[in-house]
């Protein structure tokens, strides 16, 4: 148990929250190993197995622990960036929204949090991910928009219940300012700029490999570099937002095969913001260009109709208004689901090859990130299908 940093005594602290008591006899724990090394970059994965007594009845229950990469690189980076600090502030405003009777049912239960380890709820029981290089069918996208709306409901109704009490305007933001920033794209450390600029650089390389056709790649370049200076429009409704909305942080419960309510997971790069920039990005991400052509609307209304019966129509823009406010920010959601698929759809052989050393990690992660998309483009064709179909939508959007 010493190497994942958790002890006897904080296992104790674990069962105190679960049970909401203290008068149990912890009679053992142990930790099970079920780390996939093609899940994810950020840390490593474990079940935290507790037995104990409680009532006079033996019992046993399995919770969710995340600690750092063993990876040196991605452990720093995981550091610089927060991830554990923004994650274990979250589950704390959870506790905090739930004592003002905020529904937080969208979320797992968080139990214990030190130093880069984190202990929540075990859904696996119950709840179900999808394949990681699947995107969301509309059954999907409906039960996971109806978590998404919920999600920022509560930091809205939680503004609203602190202004209340205080007798004048309150934002979240401006008690924790440095936790509900950006990390990468508003920090100053050269590392976190080198991951962006790495991203950024990989697909400037994909470009190249799209053909021409009516647009020039010095022009499309061109285009995407003035884009991204003008940074993103300004949205209608503000709140803490995901900003990580790919199909693997939504967790799943089936009836007769299909989905009948979602669980949003990973609140490891949350900041503040516009909630309309985490909608585009949801529908960009996770779903396909035909399936948006033909649903977007239809979806985006769906979230809205959640969103407004968590919060009231009172002082809610109109939908039409919130409608084309989704609109502007297709674009910057567009660039954010092409970063997020030059990781989440890299071929599993690529994955596996730059894991193998700290260096070829290092690279991949901050140097070298197009010699392994450009690699995996040309040898994985679920990849190549993604990605191409992404650079020709992202120059569509940019020369409408």
């Amino acid at each position: 148990m010493a190497e994942q940093g958790l002890l006897e005594e904080d296992c104790k602290q674990v069962l105190k929250k679960f049970l909401n008591s203290d008068n149990f006899e912890l009679s053992s724990f142990k930790i099970v190993n079920f780390r996939n090394p093609l899940q994810g970059l950020i840390g490593e994965h474990f079940t935290l197995r507790i037995g104990y007594v409680f009532k006079d009845e033996n019992g046993s229950q399995d919770f969710f622990v995340k600690t750092l990469s063993t990876n040196p690189f991605m452990s720093k980076f995981s550091k610089i960036i927060q991830v554990y600090e923004k994650e274990a502030f979250y589950f704390g405003l959870l506790d905090q929204f739930k004592r003002h009777q905020i529904d937080i049912s969208f979320a797992p239960r968080g139990f214990f949090f030190k130093p880069y380890i984190t202990v929540i709820e075990d859904l696996s029981s119950e709840f179900k991910g999808t394949p990681k290089r699947e995107l969301f069918d509309l059954d999907h996208c409906l039960t996971s928009l109806e978590a998404l709306a919920k999600f920022h409901a509560s930091s809205i109704i939680y503004e609203r219940c602190k202004s209340k009490e205080l007798s004048k305007k309150y934002c979240i933001i401006d008690d924790y300012k440095e936790l509900l920033e950006d990390k990468l794209e508003h920090n100053d450390n050269p590392l976190a700029s080198k991951w962006l600029q790495a991203s950024i650089e990989g697909l400037l390389q994909l470009i190249d490999l799209i053909r021409e056709n009516h647009v020039s790649h010095d022009a499309f370049k061109e285009k995407l570099g003035e884009i991204q200076e003008l940074g993103n429009p300004q949205g209608l409704i503000s709140g803490i937002l995901h900003s990580d909305l790919w199909t693997s942080n939504f967790l799943h419960r089936y009836k007769n095969g299909k989905p009948v309510e979602s669980k949003l997971l990973d609140f490891q790069t949350i900041k503040y913001g516009f909630v309309e920039q985490d909608i585009a990005e949801f529908l960009m991400t996770n779903t396909c260009r035909t399936f948006r052509s033909q649903n977007s609307k239809l979806l985006i209304e769906h979230y809205y109709k959640n969103l407004q019966q968590c919060l009231g129509l009172k002082g809610l823009p109109s939908t039409e208004d919130f409608l084309q406010s989704c609109d502007n920010y297709m674009l910057a959601g567009k660039i954010r689901a092409i970063l997020d698929h030059t990781f989440t759809f890299v071929a599993d052989e690529i994955y596996v090859d730059v894991l193998k050393s700290e260096e070829s990690f290092r690279k991949f992660l901050f140097d070298e990130r197009g010699k392994w998309i450009i690699e995996s483009y040309n040898k994985n064709e679920k990849f190549k299908n993604m990605l191409y179909e992404d650079v020709l939508e992202l120059r569509d959007m940019l020369f409408s």
